[in-house]
């Protein structure tokens, strides 16, 4: 995870921004 967020934040970031609303909605 942490390597793939230094070689790619820009392009992995949004992704990871999904991934949490998904995670809070499926928590919810």
């Amino acid at each position: 995870m942490k390597k793939i967020l230094v070689m790619d934040e820009k392009n992995y970031l949004p992704d990871m921004k999904e991934i949490l609303r998904e995670a809070v909605r499926g928590i919810i």
